[in-house]
């Protein structure tokens, strides 16, 4: 996604000089240009390795829990094993410090052996009961290793980017694909300043765009305190015929969720109305 929206930028970049002689026109309108973002949650392994399995592809929807990619895990299940294997040889060690526990104290009790021996046999079970514990955390660190090679999606939501592919190494941290719930979905557009006052937190705004269902709305969250002269990625109506936009259909519900880069027009018919006199 990242890469779509460095292109529409170069895109606005080299159609900027034509476009800021309109400007003033286009901010005269009852309308105002933008675009569709979203937020996204960036999914990366906690430690580096090669890419095993991935289950999803670009435009999945994925619920929360779902696998989403695996690690190769050789060396951790290799750890793994080791470790439980320790633990046996412990448990076997510890059962029989127990018995010889025992049988000092009864030995002692009857006075055939020296109260050292029973001090002996009881640091012998101190010390296997120790390797067992140490033994079962080893356990735990391997599994829990062997666990994190296995990421699952930590939100509801559509996957938009997938940067790496099976068998390509990943570092730890960085991210393999990127998903965005649906709540996290944004639409972008800029206002002159003598209409500033018309837009606020919690203003309705009318949100239209070529091919797309009508009456669709979004409720304005957020009014920069900062003024921009001229924005970072603007489409006036001429230049969307000149977009070109890769089409992946899928059928199914949701058919009004705009896709991130559309551009569309924003209205606040409303506000202009009970704003005249």
């Amino acid at each position: 996604m990242a890469r779509t929206m460095n292109a529409l930028r170069c895109l606005f970049l080299a159609v900027l000089v034509g476009a800021l002689a309109g400007c003033a026109s286009l901010f005269e309108s009852d309308s105002y240009t933008g675009y569709v973002e979203g937020d996204f949650i960036l999914v990366g392994p906690d430690e580096s390795g090669r890419l095993e399995t991935l289950s999803v592809h670009e435009g999945d929807d994925v619920a929360d829990g779902a696998p989403l990619f695996t690690l190769e895990s050789k060396t951790e299940r290799a750890v793994l094993a080791a470790a439980r294997a320790k633990l046996i040889e412990a448990e076997a060690a510890l059962a029989l410090s127990e018995v010889g526990l025992e049988r000092a104290k009864k030995l002692l009790k009857r006075g055939v052996v020296a109260q050292s021996r029973l001090d002996d046999a009881r640091a012998a079970f101190d010390r296997d009961t120790a390797t067992v514990n140490a033994a079962k955390a080893d356990i735990d660190s391997a599994e829990t290793r062997l666990t994190r090679r296995a990421i699952s999606s930590p939100v509801t939501g559509m996957v938009q980017e997938v940067f790496f592919r099976t068998g390509e190494v990943v570092a730890a941290g960085r991210p393999v694909v990127s998903l965005l719930p649906p709540g996290n979905l944004k639409i972008r557009f800029y206002v002159p300043e003598p209409d500033r006052p018309l837009v606020r937190a919690g203003t309705m705004v009318d949100v239209a765009c070529d091919g797309c269902k009508g009456g669709l709305t979004a409720r304005v969250y957020f009014v920069s305190g900062e003024a921009e002269y001229a924005p970072p990625v603007i489409f006036s109506r001429e230049e969307r015929s000149k977009l070109l936009y890769l089409v992946e259909a899928r059928p199914g519900g949701e058919a009004a969720r705009l896709p991130i880069g559309q551009p569309v027009t924003v209205t606040l018919a409303d506000e202009r109305q009970a704003a005249s006199p």
